[in-house]
């Protein structure tokens, strides 16, 4: 089946191609500096398009960014092929080789980009994870993040994603906000398949896969770098409003919704999702300790309680410096970061249990061969799957060090 879809891509992109190769080189060219205009604007109009003026807080969030960015997309292309057919009536006489061999290469651009954008816009569309067997970037077995098993013939969606970020650098740099594409909104290709990882399934459709404005708060991070190991660990709280829950009901968070967006000591922007988490597994608010070591792993909230508190935590590089908070696509930006003054400071300031958690510190000789597999008493470490409670956090002993946790690390 993703053959067809593969198929439906490069034919479109063909036929395209194709169609400028038959309307001579300055008519292909044209409409490919419409093409890139237009998306150009589309993508720049986006985000306040979805949060300040077309946001209705209900069902239909889900389904308006896709729409907005294609329509946006569709009329700023109309309005400039009709400015430009009567500025350019007529066509100019070149040599016919040059004339077919010019559309076509031009008409190729502007149907990679207008397919493109046509998987991106799609791709925020709420809808299950695989369309016609394709599914693009998604939490692979183990949890982490990772690029799709089975990529498309003609990446259009990727190729898309570049070509804009690197003019945001450079030639189409916004001079107004001063916040380009590539560090800002990274990655909108893979963020069109994370985003809808909103834990549906046929019995069950609660997930929300858009973020409204204003329903989730973020208090000061709290960082430990250990001596012992490269990189450091970012704990990081955040706070759900009923408004925030998934349609004011109950709270169903995958860790492909959520990341972390900063710069390395070169310059390089990259993302980052959380590795782990935790959260009040009842309403006496008993804190819980969970891995996202698996694509059915969700953080969830309370039954019954109208708000939810998670600590995201994440596994960081020394170089890396984090700019901002992306939460199901609403920014939030960094407040300062406090710096836990050791391991034990870190656990018991992070939401660990003292008296448990202390054990773990100083019993470090005697268990180093542990690691997170064995979360609570019964070995089960069966985590929160859904709305399923995990048995608490009756014994921490083996938390002691998260040496096991993968970075689930995106470059762009």
């Amino acid at each position: 089946m993703d053959a067809i879809y593969n198929i439906l891509i490069v034919a479109l992109v063909a036929l395209i191609a194709y169609w400028w190769s038959s309307q001579g080189f300055l008519s292909g060219l044209l409409h490919m500096v419409c093409v890139i205009c237009a998306g150009a604007i589309a993508l720049a109009v986006w985000e306040p398009l979805i949060y300040d003026v077309a946001s209705t807080g209900t069902w239909w969030d889900q389904l308006l960014p896709g729409i907005l960015l294609l329509m946006t997309f569709a009329i700023v292309l109309t309005i400039m092929r009709m400015v430009t057919d009567r500025l350019a009536p007529e066509n100019v006489t070149i040599p016919q080789l040059m004339d077919v061999l010019g559309g076509a290469a031009t008409g190729a651009v502007s149907g990679i980009i207008t397919v493109g954008l046509l998987v991106i816009g799609t791709g925020y569309i709420q809808r299950p994870l695989d369309f016609m067997n394709y599914r693009g970037w998604a939490r692979l077995e183990t949890g982490v993040v990772g690029e799709p098993t089975t990529p498309l013939w003609v990446p259009v969606d990727t190729m898309t994603t570049a070509l804009y970020e690197s003019l945001s650098l450079t030639t189409l740099h916004p001079d107004i906000s001063g916040r380009p594409l590539a560090k800002w909104n990274p990655q909108i290709n893979r963020q069109a398949s994370l985003l809808r990882d909103t834990g549906h399934t046929e019995k069950r459709r609660t997930g929300q896969m858009m973020q409204p404005a204003g329903t989730v708060t973020m208090d000061p991070p709290l960082m430990w770098d250990p001596d012992d190991q490269d990189g450091y660990y970012l704990t990081i709280p955040i706070s759900f409003t009923r408004n925030g829950l998934d349609f004011e009901r109950s709270l169903l968070l995958s860790s492909a919704q959520v990341r972390l967006v900063g710069e390395t000591s070169l310059g390089k922007t990259e993302t980052f999702h959380p590795v782990a988490w935790r959260q009040a597994v009842d309403k006496d608010d008993t804190t819980g300790f969970y891995r996202f070591d698996s694509p059915s792993r969700y953080a969830a909230s309370v039954n019954g309680l109208n708000e939810a508190n998670l600590k995201l935590i994440f596994a960081l590089p020394d170089d890396f410096q984090a700019r901002f908070l992306q939460v199901r696509n609403l920014r939030l930006m960094m407040p300062e970061t406090n710096i836990a003054t050791g391991e034990l400071d870190y656990f018991l300031r992070s939401g660990a249990d003292g008296t448990t958690q202390a054990a773990a510190v100083q019993d470090d000789d005697e268990d180093d061969d542990d690691d997170y597999d064995d979360v609570d008493d019964d070995g089960d470490d069966d985590g929160i799957c859904g709305h399923t409670p995990h048995h608490g956090v009756r014994n921490q002993v083996k938390q002691k060090r998260p040496k096991n946790l993968e970075t689930n690390k995106m470059t762009t």
